[in-house]
């Protein structure tokens, strides 16, 4: 049964409530550890404020931040910026904007690493593991119908939304109605663990989409029964899933993208990201 509920910390400043999840979270997981893949854009990780950001295939990750186009160009920026932080005291984060000639998905994506030979330095995937991070997005543009946001582990960053067969997980927000989920919702795909995509396996989290809004989200992936569950703190409810089937009948590739799918030409759209942990607890 999926569980909403206020913040017990509520009217608490929302910024406080998510920064205090994010501490908590870093002091649990710590930040350097074996096991642990991390990027929270400091200085320490050679990002400079104001800067076109790219990251390396460094620290457990596979590769740098990757830039998923539709067919026709779009400039994407990702900017390392600490102008609106997304909670008290996180500093610098990502923010990514762009706009599209046309209608299409696009976004980034970053793929972290398995473990090595089994000398087990980053995440296994052999054993449940969770992916912590903070979302927010700054500006929707022209929000229409069949327009949608979406975050997911896919095989690569072009296969997410309609052709991931490899999805892990995926949750999304909508424009429109998805099979029973309600307009702007977040929703969370329970799938059958055979690649197939249906609207009615989409799950109505009964939390809403809303710009400027920061969403902690703390994804557990269980890839010895293909299963996963989310935790959703907007710093005024919890929406916590029950354990949902994957996509996919099996491990991907370990391909964490953040995408928007827009209906037209010339949609602007700006997300931000900070505080991402993956986390095997080796």
């Amino acid at each position: 049964m999926r569980r909403v509920h206020a913040s017990e910390n509520y009217p608490m400043n929302r910024q406080n409530i998510i920064s205090k999840l994010v501490i908590a979270a870093l002091c649990a997981f710590g930040s350097t550890v074996s096991g642990q893949i991390t990027e929270d854009f400091s200085p320490g990780h050679g990002n400079v404020p104001g800067g076109l950001f790219t990251g390396k295939a460094e620290g457990g990750w596979n590769t740098g931040w990757l830039v998923k186009r539709p067919n026709t160009s779009v400039a994407v920026d990702r900017d390392v910026i600490d102008s609106f932080p997304l909670a008290a005291g996180t500093g610098n984060y990502l923010q990514v904007s762009g706009v599209p000639a046309s209608y299409g998905i696009w976004g980034i994506a970053r793929q972290f690493a398995q473990y090595p030979n089994r000398e087990y330095k980053w995440v296994r995937r052999d054993r449940p593991y969770t992916i912590n991070f903070l979302f927010r997005v700054d500006d929707l543009g022209g929000w229409s119908r069949g327009d949608s946001v979406t975050i997911g582990e896919a095989n690569s960053s072009a296969e997410l939304m309609g052709t991931g067969v490899m999805s892990a997980f995926l949750l999304s927000a909508h424009h429109s109605p998805s099979g029973a989920v309600l307009p702007g919702h977040w929703a969370l795909y329970d799938g059958t663990r055979d690649g197939k995509l249906s609207v009615d396996r989409f799950v109505d989290t009964g939390m809403r989409l809303r710009v400027g809004i920061t969403y902690a989200f703390s994804i557990r992936i269980n890839p010895l029964n293909l299963s996963w569950q989310v935790t959703i703190n907007d710093g005024e409810q919890v929406y916590t899933s029950d354990w949902l089937g994957f996509r996919a009948g099996g491990l991907g590739t370990g391909m964490l993208a953040f995408l928007r799918s827009t209906n037209s030409a010339g949609d602007f759209t700006s997300f931000s990201i900070d505080n991402l942990v993956i986390d095997s607890g080796i």
